[in-house]
C-alpha cells in the first residue's frame, strides 16, 4: 500500500451460501475503493481464476464464483482486503437418487421437491386449554414462519414454536377467544421452493365468561428490543399488542415522551412504533411502552458518528505565482484532518499553510508553480474529499527589440543543464547568454525578433520545464490577447525625493505595458516639455525625467501619466513625488549698525528672505 494512502474497507461482507450439487455458488461483497486488489482463499490456500473458479472485480463489487459445486467444495471461504479478513461458509446439498436394482432399494444424494406430507388440522378447544398444530414435510432444511390471520407470530411464553426432524409444531397455551383465528405455516428451502398449510382454531368458552366478557385484557405480544445506533441516524422502537386500535403510553427514563416532528408515534393495526429521527446523545436512555397492565422496556445506546464532509473541496484554477486556497467544511469542529498531494501527506511549512476556523478547514498553497498542478485531498477518519489544482502560466510582456530572460531553479547545485528552442540545442553567443548561479539557471535572449518565437525547454538530467516566447505584434498586426495596459512602480519614491541645488533632479520610474506607453510629466498644472534644463526619456522598461541644474522653484508634486491604445484599457496614473530642494540661505535683511564707539558697535538684522529651505537655528 503506497505511503499515505488509506486501505480499502468492507461496505458489505460475503454471506453464507447454500447450493445444490452441480450448481454454481457465488460469494459477493463490496469494498470502499475501485481497483483495490483483494485475495480469495479457501483455508490458507490462495484461489486463482481458472476452470474451477471465476474471480470478478466490478467497480467496488468483488465476486468469487465456484463452478459445478460438488460435496468436496463445502467449507469456509475467505476474502482479504488489505489486512482485513471476512469469511463465509458454503453448504452443498447432495442430490437424492432412488434406484431399484434386483429387488433392492438404493438411496443416493437427492434433491426431492419440497412438499407437505401431513398438513395442519382444524382445532376446537375450550377456553384455557392448550392446543397444538403439527405440520410434516418430506425433506430437511426447510424454514418455517407462522401466521395468525396473516399476521406473523413470534416465539413467546404464549406461543411456542418447535422444529424436530421433519415436523414443525406451534403450541398455544391458555387459549382465549382472542386466539380464535386461521393459523398458517409457510415453509421454504434454499432452492426457493415454498409450501404452506392452514387450519382454523375455534375456542369454546364457559357460559359464565361468555356473558361477562368476550375480550381479553390488553397486553403486549411482541416486546420492544434494545437498539444501538449512531448519532444523526433514525431509529424505531416497535411492539405488537393483542387488540386493534388502542393507544399506548411511551416514557423515557420515567418521563412521558413528547411527540413532535422529530419524535413520532405511529399505529398500524396491532403494531405500535416510536420513531426517533436525527438521534443525538440526548436521546439515549431507557424507553418503556405501557399497554394496560403490561409493560415492555428497551434501551437506546448512541455512538458518536465519524466526522463527514458537509462541503467538499472544489477544483481551483490559479495563475502562476499566485496562491491557491482549498476549503472544505466538516460536520464536527473537533475533527482532525490531514492534507494530501497526489496521495502523499503534506507537512505544514512555507509552501503549505493549514487554517482551521470552526468546522472550516483550508489548505493554502503559496506561490503556485506549474509543477504544483495535481490532485489535492483532505482526509478525516476513513473519508476523503478530492479536488484538482490547475496552474496557468503567467505571461510576461516585453517589447520587440528588448531582452527576455527565462529562469529555472533546481533543488541541487552543480547539475549540468541544457537549453533548447523548438527542440534545437541553444549555443552560448551574442544572441543567447546562459548563466548558472548555484541552483538558479538563466537564459537571456537578446534583442528579441519574430524569428525568436517558439517553445523553450530547460533540461536537467531527467527533469524538464517548458515555456513559450510569443510576440504580441508582428508585421504591424496587433494581437489583442497579448496587449496590456500600462503600470508603474513608485515604491522607490514612497518617502519622497530630496535634491540639493544645483545637483540634477532625476526621477526614473519602472513601467510596463504593451504597446509601450506614452509618458507625460507635469508639476502642478504645468506640463513639462523637453528643453535646455529638462530631459525626458521613455523606454519599454522605464520613464525618466531629468532637470539639471536644479533650482528652488523646482520644488513641488510631480505627476507621471501613462497611456497606450489598449482596447478598453486606458488609464491615468498620478505619481506624487515630493522634491525638497536644499540651497544656501540668502543675506540677512534690514542689516543696521548703531552706537559706534572706539571699542564697539551694536549690530541688528532680520531673517534672510531666502532661508535655503532650511530652518535657521542661529547665525554667526
Amino acid at each position: 500500500l503506497p505511503e499515505g494512502e488509506l486501505a480499502a474497507e468492507f461496505i458489505t461482507r460475503p454471506q453464507n451460501v447454500e447450493v445444490l450439487e452441480g450448481e454454481k455458488a457465488e460469494f459477493v461483497c463490496s469494498i470502499s475503493k475501485d481497483g483495490f486488489e483483494v485475495q480469495w482463499l479457501r483455508g490458507n490456500k490462495v484461489l486463482e481464476a481458472g476452470d474451477k473458479y471465476d474471480i470478478i472485480s466490478d467497480g467496488k463489487k468483488r465476486l468469487l464464483v465456484i463452478k459445478d459445486s460438488i460435496l468436496e467444495d463445502e467449507g469456509k471461504y475467505s476474502i482479504m482486503v488489505g489486512g482485513i479478513k471476512a469469511t463465509a461458509h458454503l453448504k452443498v446439498i447432495g442430490k437424492l437418487l432412488f434406484i431399484l436394482v434386483s429387488g433392492m432399494q438404493y438411496f443416493f444424494s437427492i434433491s426431492e421437491k419440497l412438499r407437505i406430507i401431513t398438513p395442519l388440522k382444524d382445532q376446537v378447544v375450550k377456553e384455557g386449554e392448550e392446543l397444538v398444530f403439527n405440520c410434516e414435510v418430506n425433506t430437511e432444511g426447510a424454514k418455517a414462519k407462522w401466521y395468525k390471520n396473516e399476521e406473523p407470530i413470534f416465539d413467546s411464553a404464549k406461543s411456542i414454536m418447535v422444529h424436530k426432524d421433519l415436523v414443525y409444531t406451534l403450541r398455544i397455551r391458555d387459549a382465549h377467544f382472542a386466539d380464535q383465528a386461521t393459523y398458517t405455516v409457510s415453509l421454504s428451502n434454499a432452492r426457493g421452493e415454498h409450501v404452506k398449510s392452514s387450519a382454523a382454531l375455534t375456542v369454546l368458552g364457559n357460559h359464565i365468561l361468555f356473558f361477562i366478557s368476550t375480550e381479553e385484557d390488553l397486553r403486549i405480544v411482541v416486546p420492544l428490543e434494545d437498539i444501538e445506533t449512531m448519532e444523526k441516524k433514525s431509529v424505531t422502537f416497535w411492539c405488537k399488542v393483542n387488540r386493534l386500535n388502542v393507544t399506548l403510553q411511551w416514557t423515557k427514563n420515567g418521563e412521558e415522551v413528547t411527540f413532535d416532528r422529530r419524535i413520532l408515534y405511529k399505529v398500524d393495526k396491532y403494531k405500535h412504533s416510536l420513531i426517533i429521527k436525527d438521534c443525538g446523545f440526548i436521546d439515549e436512555g431507557e424507553y418503556t411502552v405501557t399497554a394496560g397492565q403490561d409493560k415492555s422496556v428497551a434501551e437506546l445506546l448512541i455512538t458518536e458518528a465519524p466526522a463527514d464532509f458537509i462541503e467538499h473541496l472544489r477544483d481551483q484554477t490559479v495563475t502562476e505565482f499566485d496562491d491557491a486556497v482549498f476549503t472544505c467544511q466538516l460536520s464536527k469542529e473537533k475533527a482532525s484532518v490531514k492534507w494530501y498531494k497526489n496521495g502523499r501527506e503534506i507537512r505544514e511549512g512555507k509552501k503549505y499553510l493549514f487554517e482551521k476556523d470552526g468546522n472550516l478547514h483550508r489548505l493554502i498553497i503559496k506561490d503556485c508553480r506549474l509543477e504544483d498542478e495535481c490532485e489535492y485531498s483532505c482526509g478525516v477518519d476513513d473519508r476523503k474529499s478530492r479536488a484538482r489544482l490547475f496552474v496557468e502560466g503567467k505571461y510576461i510582456y516585453e517589447a520587440p527589440g528588448s531582452d527576455v530572460i527565462f529562469m529555472a531553479e533546481l533543488n541541487k547545485d552543480g547539475v549540468e543543464v541544457k537549453w533548447l528552442r523548438n527542440n534545437m540545442i541553444i549555443v552560448q553567443g551574442d544572441k543567447h547568454q546562459m548563466m548558472s548561479e548555484g541552483k538558479v539557471h538563466r537564459l537571456q535572449v537578446c534583442e528579441i525578433r519574430p524569428r525568436d518565437q517558439g517553445e523553450y525547454r530547460f533540461i536537467a538530467k531527467d527533469k524538464e520545464a517548458r515555456a513559450k516566447l510569443e510576440l504580441a505584434v508582428f508585421n504591424g498586426i496587433n494581437f489583442s490577447p497579448f496587449s496590456v495596459g500600462p503600470t508603474m512602480d513608485l515604491s522607490a519614491f514612497k518617502d519622497g525625493l530630496e535634491v540639493i541645488v544645483p545637483e540634477p533632479l532625476k526621477i526614473r520610474v519602472p513601467i510596463r505595458g504593451y504597446p509601450v506607453p506614452t509618458a507625460t510629466w507635469s508639476v502642478g498644472d504645468k506640463i513639462l516639455e523637453k528643453g535646455d534644463r529638462v530631459k525626458i526619456e521613455t523606454t519599454a522598461a522605464f520613464a525618466e525625467l531629468v532637470i539639471t541644474p536644479s533650482e528652488r522653484p523646482d520644488k513641488g508634486i510631480y505627476t507621471l501619466k501613462l497611456e497606450n491604445p489598449v482596447s478598453s484599457v486606458s488609464g491615468e496614473i498620478d505619481v506624487n513625488v515630493i522634491v525638497n530642494v536644499l540651497d544656501k540661505p540668502g543675506p540677512p535683511a534690514a542689516f543696521d549698525i548703531s552706537d559706534i564707539t572706539n571699542e564697539s558697535c551694536f549690530l541688528t538684522w532680520n531673517p534672510p528672505r531666502d532661508d535655503g529651505a532650511r530652518e535657521r537655528q542661529r547665525k554667526v
